[in-house]
């Protein structure tokens, strides 16, 4: 029996993936981890600043994305993503250069600051990517 659906993966970027996959597994704002399978009943939820993975052929792969939205239908599964990359295009040590700059930066800033916000978003942009370091 066929336990694969398709899972399309696009960013605003114009960056598309399709893979047909067994299960996906998604952070869903406000709510937290939720499993995705063939025959999931069709939803529509937001999605933060977070990682997900699928299970493609029994082997896990792993992504980090800046939010969008998922969108669970009978005929297919859409993540509609602000980014995504997976792990293997993460350059790890220039995110970890990131992380630093945004703590000095934020360090220097008082909340008030215009900039504040901006800094304190990518640095959870930045985490975000380094906890899929193996």
């Amino acid at each position: 029996m066929e336990n694969k659906f398709l899972l399309e993966i696009v960013s605003s970027d114009g960056k598309l993936l399709r893979l047909m996959v067994e299960e996906l597994y998604v952070e869903i704002k406000d709510i937290g981890r939720e499993g995705i399978m063939k025959g999931h009943v069709p939803m529509i939820a937001k999605l933060d600043v977070s990682n997900f993975y699928v299970y493609q052929d029994g082997k896990k792969i792993s992504f980090a994305t800046s939010g969008g939205f998922l969108n669970v239908r009978n005929e297919k599964t859409s993540l509609v993503l602000t980014t995504f990359e997976s792990e293997d295009e993460i350059d790890f040590a220039k995110v970890q250069a990131k992380v630093d700059k945004y703590n000095d930066l934020l360090s220097r800033l008082s909340m008030d600051d215009i900039d504040y916000k901006a800094a304190e978003f990518s640095l959870k942009k930045a985490l975000n990517r380094l906890k899929l370091k193996k």
